[in-house]
């Protein structure tokens, strides 16, 4: 907030006159600080008069009803008072929050003028808090009270303290009306006009963050919906700072008003059985504007009642195919306990991250495995564990197999990669997939575009799936963060939007596609699916830069821009990704996020330093900070050609180039039922191919089914035979002749 020097006092005096609207005698007129007054002609004690210069705003105490400094003349139109620094100021008005404890709450409380006694200017403030401390005169809301303190700006809340008069000149008083605010703003200076009155806030409004809800019982709320990072939604630049800008003048910070960290009893709604999450929704809300740690914050004068709009998944979505791979930032698994001593990474000479105890470890590998485990993913590609030879990743596995059975889960063994105290990993399941070739790691050595002291080496793995012999390539990442800068690499903030390294980011991904195009595995299949975090938005030149190489953006394609991984400063934005080489993008038939990490109050996590220790359950809700993606995929082969008859045909005709020939198939599935297959087939050329028309079937009672085909939707034979195996669930598809017409 920009302070501003305090405006001096000025003094205009001048002989009486009487005026045509006055009822008597006026002494003089004067200007405190931005609008000319009429000056008492009979002052006082004194003051206000003509002679010596006197501060024209301050009375002594006196008594309730006395004259007082008007509290808009001690706020002014501006973001600091015009007379900070003034001792003795005396104040009298309307109790409108009650936060006197010194010790559990703000030690104080908030005054407004009286509605009579308010000016008519829009940008002064008729609200002040009082910092009484240990004063000593217990006050109520509705209490008309008599304050005397100097005035000061306290990180920018403008203040009454070092208080020596608090007088209760009546209780039970009617309020000030509020003021009323409808979201966005047209201006975020609009803010400090109303600083320490009654206001009263249009809804609906959502709930944007409630990272510090357990904490510092803080939510973010905003107008129009849930706010979303601008950069995952519009192009960086002029786009994305206008889109910023609106977000800042539609939102509001919403706090307890106590002192105390990680309360106990807990801030409602809070438990562990569930929590307030971003997506839920309250109508008006009204309260004391306060200003705190530079940002204006609203005190509820009652609790808040929250409507739900996004309650716990407690399952991954669904994403069909035969095939899940996932993609989950475990933010810092290692075995190695962060005791603050450097001896983490490969050179053991790197501080460690993660858990500081044994405790907090187990605490930690409890909701990490309960995650993996409801993903239930074939193969999951792992950011931010220990990098370590394996004993990391080995106790991780270990512990999934101790849930799931022995040998439920395998690593890809890389041993260490790169220079980081944390690499990527790869772990899959032995039954559905194997492993095919070695892995691949991008670095620098590879190509020097790719800086691996602030990217992390990619890690490339082919597997087959087992059930169909096809092949698929996992590549994970983990670009560099926007948290601190690449000034010493010459990649500053360019202030679009896109914030630090932008240009180390886009580096990277450049350098991913070209190194993806070498087949790096020797795989010879062209199904590539790049997951991780890039620390990127969708709209952001990293993720352009895959896209224009072909690459499909799975969470775009199946979410759209509502898709989001990860929540800081109260906007959602998916830094996790997907991206499918054009081959693969055919064969995904799903890509999700699982919510458990993002929308949780970090209340919820394993670290055991400040958190209650109810808070704490063995679940996956945040297990890490960032949510985990889950893509299907379904790679079973495409014929390319008719296959040949296995089942037995009960007609063979002839037909001529104008018959309509039928054909009846019977086949014995795996399950022993039977089926009987009427096709109409209006080809007319020997295609192998040739479509056929159908879109209606009918399942008897029995256990034939019934396909008649109709002229409606068209589609491959190949397809109808896809069809039918999923329906019999059986396990290779059955054949059968076909009869064209001619």
């Amino acid at each position: 907030r920009e302070e501003k020097p305090p405006v001096e006092t000025e003094y205009h005096y001048g002989p009486p006159t009487v005026g045509p609207d006055t009822e008597g005698l006026i002494g003089h007129v004067r200007r405190c600080s931005g609008e000319w007054t009429v000056g008492s002609f009979d002052p006082v004690g004194g003051q206000d008069t003509p002679g010596a210069v006197n501060n024209c705003t301050i009375f002594t105490a006196g008594n309730c009803g006395d004259l007082a400094t008007l509290i808009h003349d001690i706020q002014g139109d501006s973001s600091s008072s015009p007379i900070e620094g003034s001792a003795g100021v005396v104040i009298e008005g309307i109790v409108v929050g009650d936060y006197q404890d010194n010790t559990t709450r703000l030690g104080g409380f908030f005054v407004q003028e009286e509605d009579p006694d308010a000016d008519a200017s829009p940008m002064t403030s008729e609200g002040i808090f009082v910092f009484d401390g240990s004063f000593g005169v217990d006050v109520s809301i509705g209490d008309k009270v008599r304050v005397q303190g100097d005035v000061t700006e306290f990180q920018g809340l403008t203040e009454l303290n070092n208080v020596t008069l608090v007088s209760i000149c009546g209780s039970d008083q009617s309020l000030p009306a509020s003021v009323q605010i409808d979201l966005p703003l047209a201006d975020l200076s609009e803010w400090e006009s109303y600083e320490g009155m009654l206001v009263e806030i249009a809804g609906p409004l959502a709930v944007s963050d409630s990272y510090f809800l357990g904490r510092f019982g803080q939510v973010t709320l905003s107008k129009m919906g849930r706010l979303f990072r601008p950069t995952g939604v519009v192009t960086p630049g002029a786009e994305s700072l206008e889109l910023q800008d609106l977000n800042n003048r539609r939102r509001i910070l919403i706090d307890d008003g106590s002192r105390i960290q990680y309360p106990d009893p807990p801030v409602p709604p809070l438990d562990s059985g569930g929590t307030l999450r971003p997506g839920d929704t309250i109508n008006n809300l009204s309260g004391v504007l306060d200003f705190r740690s530079g940002e204006f914050t609203l005190l509820p004068a009652t609790p808040p009642v929250y409507q739900t709009g996004n309650p716990r998944p407690p399952d991954p979505p669904t994403v069909g195919g035969t095939l899940k791979v996932a993609s989950f930032n475990l933010a810092n698994y290692f075995t190695t306990l962060d005791t603050g001593a450097a001896i983490c990474g490969p050179s053991g000479d790197i501080n460690c991250r993660g858990a500081n105890t044994a405790s907090e470890f187990s605490r930690q590998r409890a909701k990490i495995i309960a995650a993996l485990v409801g993903l239930n993913a074939d193969i999951v590609g792992l950011i931010e564990i220990e990098n370590n030879a394996t004993a990391s990743i080995q106790d991780l596995v270990n512990g999934l197999n101790n849930v799931l059975g022995m040998g439920s889960y395998a690593f890809i063994d890389t041993g260490t990669i790169g220079t980081d105290a944390i690499k990527n990993a790869l772990i899959y399941k032995p039954a559905t997939v194997t492993p095919t070739g070695s892995f691949a790691v991008l670095d620098s050595s590879v190509d020097p575009l790719f800086n691996d002291i602030y990217n992390r080496p990619s890690l490339a793995q082919t597997f087959e799936e087992i059930s169909t012999g096809e092949h698929v390539t996992v590549v994970v990442n983990h670009f560099k963060s926007k948290g601190s800068s690449c000034d010493v690499l010459g990649d500053p903030d360019t202030g679009d939007g896109q914030e630090n390294c932008n240009l180390t980011r886009t580096n990277a991904a450049t350098a991913l596609a070209n190194w993806l195009e070498t087949d790096p595995t020797s795989s010879g299949d062209p199904d590539f699916l790049i997951v991780g975090d890039l620390n990127s938005y969708t709209m952001e030149d990293p993720i352009a830069t895959l896209a224009s190489a072909g690459y499909e953006d799975l969470i775009q394609s199946f979410i759209g821009s509502t898709g989001y991984s990860f929540v800081i400063d109260g906007e959602a934005g998916p830094l996790d990704h997907a991206l499918a080489s054009p081959s693969l993008f055919a064969r995904v038939e799903g890509a999700a996020e699982w919510h458990i990490n993002a929308d949780e109050p970090s209340v919820f996590d394993y670290n055991e330093e400040f958190n209650p220790p109810q808070f704490y359950s063995p679940d996956p809700y945040r297990s890490s900070d960032h949510d985990p993606l889950l893509i299907g995929l379904r790679l079973a082969p495409i014929p390319t050609e008719t296959p040949t008859a296995t089942a037995s045909n009960t007609s063979t005709p002839t037909p001529t180039p104008s018959d309509t020939p039928t054909l009846t198939s019977t086949f014995t599935p795996t399950d022993t039922s039977t089926a009987t297959l009427t096709l109409t087939d209006t080809a007319t050329s020997t295609e192998t191919h040739t479509p056929i028309s159908t879109s209606t079937l009918t399942e008897t009672p029995t256990n034939s089914i019934d396909y008649d085909i109709i002229d409606d939707d068209h589609i491959d034979a190949k397809d109808l035979l896809e069809w039918l195996k999923e329906d019999f669930n059986i396990g290779s598809i059955f054949d059968f002749a076909r009869v064209w017409g001619r």
